[in-house]
């Protein structure tokens, strides 16, 4: 069940509360809210639904209040999008990586690497889709919190679709998909199709970065956004190369 709302979404969200509460929707477990929804009634629409696996809360006020009550549907959670929920902390869903060994699908948005680095082993390991924009701490070490990163998606060896690219804050810097960043962690993966870097540069791509891809990221037929074309690729990984990146038209090209 998927409701949305762009104007005054308060007195429909109310009476999907009072819905909820009276058990007249008994095996709902998929819910998708939009616009502006207060954090509280978030939290009272989870508290009354016995089982929770789908949850898309994007563009709300999705805070502490409802995180504490997802935290008793962890088990169950099997995707979960939190794009453009500004009361979300990196710590939940650093918390949500630890906690959901079903979790198919996350979609956040902004992501550090501290919370990374500071964590436990993710559990998710059936994820397939995952959108975190990783950025870089320019005066902590870029090469460790890079390789924290790297060795935590390496884990998920059944993802399909990345999301790992942004415009970091200053002071920072976007995650390089490069070897010497800790590319090679991914060697596992076989079911990647798609990478996307998002609103980041990719400029430093290498001979050596690309044909690794080539030969170890087996499934990848797409990767999105600006990045850089090394000079001197041979004629194999080059045609792998324009294929991978003729894949939509809005990418671009360095």
């Amino acid at each position: 069940m998927d409701v949305g709302w762009d104007d005054e979404p308060c007195g429909v969200v109310a009476t999907l509360i009072d819905v909820l509460e009276r058990g007249r929707l008994p095996h709902l477990d998929s819910l998708g809210l939009t616009t502006h929804v207060p954090d509280h009634d978030l939290a009272s629409c989870l508290r009354a639904m016995s089982r929770v696996s789908g949850l898309s809360y994007n563009s709300t006020q999705f805070g502490p209040q409802a995180f504490e009550v997802l935290e008793t549907h962890f088990g169950t959670l099997w995707t979960l999008q939190l794009k453009e929920c500004f009361e979300v902390s990196e710590s939940m869903i650093e918390t949500v990586l630890e906690s959901c060994p079903s979790l198919e699908e996350l979609v956040y948005g902004l992501m550090s690497a501290r919370p990374v680095q500071d964590g436990r082993l993710w559990v998710c390991l059936g994820l397939k889709k995952l959108n975190l924009e990783f950025y870089l701490e320019r005066r902590a070490g870029v090469s460790a919190q890079s390789r924290a990163i790297f060795g935590r998606l390496g884990r998920l060896t059944r993802l399909e679709s990345l999301v790992i690219g942004s415009d970091a804050p200053d002071h920072f810097q976007g995650l390089e998909f490069r070897l010497q960043s800790g590319l090679n962690q991914l060697d596992g993966f076989r079911r990647l199709a798609t990478v996307d870097f998002g609103n980041a540069v990719q400029e430093n791509l290498g001979i050596e970065d690309v044909e690794w891809m080539r030969t170890h990221l087996k499934g990848l037929s797409a990767v999105l956004g600006k990045c850089n074309t090394p000079v001197g690729l041979d004629e194999q990984t080059a045609q792998f190369w324009k294929m991978v990146r003729s894949c939509n038209n809005t990418n671009h090209t360095m």
